[in-house]
């Protein structure tokens, strides 16, 4: 990357806001692209090491380990937000092509995460007494240790060695991350399947899942090397770190939001009603987890465009016309994947891995709805990190990360699983209307009426939702069962149709559908002429 002469400043700034804008979009779409062929490739990849899991070492082992990655996920919560501020003081430096502060912000990520780093192992280290009452009815011996141990070693790992991912979000090559991710993936997953057919032993599983998360992150250490030859060490800028922490101390209540929201269905559960219970609700996260990850690899190039739209941009109403047209985006996507989900799980679960696997159909409805909603609202989560409302939101996630905990551990004792999926859903709820309005009245000052139609419009786009995913059900159950992978299929597709045919047909005369249209044809055409 060339550095311009400051001698010359105001030609080159201008040279790359034409360039950058130039570039934006087709980056965005390389970016979501690349994403999206490695989340599929990523997806293919957990069902295969997950059937395999459950053939060779069981349900109990995998409920375990879901366990073990959702109390890790507790100690996690020690990296306060650091990396996501990170992010957003790079965008501006990046910019710039202000090296020093780019240099100053990686060491400050360098430092901190290696301190995290060790404070990480000590604290997993002192949890091993309370694996017992975590993991109901399950003897803790020496093996369950031992796996522990190693659990918390490759959680470690990417404190140690991953801090420069940081630099590569910021600079939109999260391209570079996925394909890096996929191949060793791919490498690995060769070598975890034949170890557990030969030994249908989980220590060398865990082992080899230790070692792909180490070469992973070497290989990408030793890119940054090569793409930003201007990194360099540097002294740890203290008056720099105290401003970041002004954010930090916010952003770690959105870190316990997240948490409750990820990892603490599974604790409650194991703790509850058991960890086998776990390994059951594994198998449908799991799913909806794979489209999650599809649906966010498309999306999520798009964040830091917004960063810069909002730095550069000042006309509140065409950004808030923006934002209305990225939700709508999300939306349609989600049709696409949420309601094929709930069509379709018990069906996939049967042929995957067996009927005695299969839930409630309550439970299936619950996790569309969920992440529905996390589709959906995350539009306003990206808006809000673009514009640093970190201080904002705290109240917001405070109270959705008490009212996800408390109804779901109080619901579990009387109604299972479904009350602790009823506790998440709750807690979506609260974070969306909370959000909605931080945005609306920090990114979108004057837009009083917009808001109102905001709302009316998700009210809307939920009673679509819910009447095309009943149809599709009725529709789906009717059809003739002489093949039961022809039938699965057929269900996709008609499900596909429907979402699709329903949308164009409801929307098409929109501002958003419009826009949307306009750019996707203004994009093939740059494309063309590259």
């Amino acid at each position: 990357m060339g550095r311009c002469d400051r001698s010359n400043g105001m030609v080159c700034r201008n040279m790359n806001v034409k360039k950058d804008k130039i570039g934006r979009k087709k980056s965005a779409v390389i970016n979501s692209m690349i994403g999206l062929v490695t989340s599929i490739i990523s997806m293919t990849i957990a069902f295969v090491t997950r059937s395999i899991f459950i053939k060779y070492l069981g349900v109990e082992l995998l409920g375990i380990s879901s366990t073990f990655t959702s109390v890790l996920g507790t100690i996690s919560l020690a990296e306060l937000g650091f990396q996501t501020a990170i992010i957003y003081y790079l965008y501006k430096p990046l910019s710039d092509e202000n090296y020093t502060d780019v240099n100053e912000l990686i060491c400050i990520l360098k430092v901190v995460y290696n301190i995290i780093g060790v404070l990480f192992i000590i604290v997993g280290i002192c949890l091993i007494p309370s694996l017992p009452v975590i993991l109901k009815g399950i003897n803790v011996d020496g093996h369950i240790i031992v796996y522990y141990l190693i659990h918390i070693l490759n959680a470690s790992c990417t404190y140690f060695l991953g801090y420069r991912r940081t630099l590569l979000y910021a600079d939109k090559r999260e391209y570079t991350i996925k394909t890096v991710d996929s191949i060793i993936s791919i490498v690995f997953c060769i070598m975890k399947i034949i170890a557990v057919i030969m030994t249908a032993n989980y220590l060398i599983y865990i082992v080899l899942t230790t070692i792909q998360t180490i070469t992973s992150n070497i290989v990408l250490h030793i890119l940054c090397k090569r793409y930003y030859r201007y990194l360099v060490d540097v002294k740890f800028n203290v008056v720099k770190f105290e401003s970041i922490w002004k954010d930090i101390k916010v952003l770690f209540v959105g870190k316990i939001a997240g948490y409750i929201y990820g990892s603490t269905d599974n604790i409650i559960i194991s703790s509850v009603i058991g960890a086998v219970s776990v390994g059951y609700i594994v198998n449908y996260t799991t799913v909806i987890n794979a489209i999650s990850t599809l649906v966010f690899s498309v999306f999520s190039p798009i964040a830091p465009m917004i960063g810069n739209l909002i730095v550069e941009e000042h006309d509140k109403n065409r950004n808030e016309k923006i934002f209305r047209t990225y939700t709508y985006v999300r939306y349609s996507i989600t049709l696409c994947s949420v309601i094929p989900f709930i069509v379709l799980a018990q069906s996939f679960i049967e042929i995957w891995v067996g009927s005695q696997y299969m839930l409630s159909m309550v439970i299936v409805w619950l996790f569309g709805i969920d992440r529905y909603i996390n589709f959906v609202h995350s539009s306003l989560c990206d808006f809000i990190n673009a514009d640093g409302l970190f201080a904002q939101d705290k109240n917001i996630e405070i109270i959705g990360a008490l009212t996800n905990i408390v109804i779901s551990i109080i619901l579990a004792h009387f109604i299972g699983i479904i009350g602790v999926l009823i506790g998440t859903i709750v807690s979506q709820g609260v974070f969306w209307i909370g959000r909605s309005a931080v945005v609306y009245q920090n990114c979108f000052k004057g837009t009083d009426g917009n808001y109102k139609m905001y709302w009316q419009q998700q009210a809307l786009y939920f009673i679509i939702f819910i009447f095309l995913t009943v149809i599709c059900e009725k529709i789906y159950d009717i059809l003739p069962c002489y093949n039961y992978a022809l039938r699965f299929v057929t269900g996709g597709i008609i499900c596909e149709i429907f979402a699709i045919s329903f949308n164009l047909l409801l929307f098409h005369k929109t501002y958003e559908y419009k826009f949307i249209k306009s750019t996707i044809l203004e994009i093939i055409f740059k494309i063309k002429n590259v």
